[in-house]
């Protein structure tokens, strides 16, 4: 985000909602693209070739993540809200999976 990002300002309820919603099940951060080493991490996930606003998950520390959200037209909640929680249940599928394939040692 950029505080001179109009949409940006318009998503802030939004991110407070769904941190309201999601936030015991998710971590949530905001990353200013207008400090230097927000903009290094904006680089470094490909922000910058997508536009802001940009929300992106995170599996797992390994994990380089994907976009999840990008663009000028700020999305309602119910949409953000359904996206996210089809994402949350695709993760734990995976995660799940995994813990499934790994034989016990």
């Amino acid at each position: 985000m950029s505080p001179r990002c109009g949409t940006c300002k318009e998503m802030a309820p939004l991110y407070e909602q769904l941190y309201s919603k999601f936030g015991d099940q998710l971590n949530f951060g905001v990353v200013n693209i207008d400090d230097q080493k927000g903009m290094q991490l904006a680089r470094d996930q490909n922000v910058l070739s997508e536009g802001i606003p940009y929300i992106q998950l995170f599996g797992d520390t390994s994990d380089h993540g994907s976009a999840f959200f990008s663009g000028w037209e700020v999305p309602s909640f119910a949409e953000l809200e359904s996206k996210l929680t089809r994402a949350l249940s695709q993760f734990e599928a995976k995660t799940n999976q995994g813990k499934a394939l790994k034989r016990p040692s």
